[in-house]
């Protein structure tokens, strides 16, 4: 990604974590809009976690340019 990030089923997540590589968490999102403006965050890879409403957790690595 670049500086958007798109959420597509967002109405079912609560938070929105993002983790550096290092597992530093540098920003957490409560409840998100289906595009999150991540353009702050400098290059790198970056974990970003869906916590949903149901209590569950989706990980998913994102690179950003």
């Amino acid at each position: 990604f670049k500086d958007i990030l798109n959420i597509s089923d967002v109405k079912n997540v609560k938070n929105v974590m993002v983790t550096d590589a290092t597992g530093r968490l540098v920003k957490t999102i409560t409840n998100p809009e289906s595009i999150i403006h991540l353009r702050d965050l400098m290059q790198g890879v970056y974990l970003i976690t869906l916590e949903m409403k149901d209590g569950s957790k989706q990980t998913i690595k994102a690179i950003k340019k």
